[in-house]
């Protein structure tokens, strides 16, 4: 019962408001609010870098920066929380370039 909470939890979390699908490449606006970089490219299409766009959610003005929405801020804690639902429903990981240096030099 716990487990099917926590679950639910996770989804909720790290579940996209635009799309309302689970979050791919998450950025993060100046409000903390994240959502998937194809979602903010898509809403805000017709901004230009500079210009004024509101967030989604909390309509929160922010400047679009000069190298677009992929430029915006990576969500890691949201990353690591997409990493342990994928722990949890038994599906590989893909490690980071420490982990991948660490378990190269423990190998050898």
């Amino acid at each position: 019962m716990a487990d099917c909470k926590l679950m639910k939890e996770l989804k909720d979390i790290t579940e996209c408001p635009i799309c309302k699908e689970t979050i791919s490449q998450p950025k993060t606006l100046p409000c903390i609010h994240t959502f998937c970089l194809k979602c903010l490219d898509q809403y805000g299409k017709d901004k230009q870098p500079g210009n004024k766009m509101s967030c989604p959610v909390c309509r929160t003005q922010f400047n679009v920066p000069d190298g677009g929405y992929s430029s915006l801020p990576n969500n890691f804690f949201i990353e690591k929380l997409l990493d342990a639902q994928k722990l949890s429903r038994g599906e590989e990981v893909k490690k980071c370039d420490v982990c991948l240096y660490t378990s190269e030099s423990s190998d050898g």
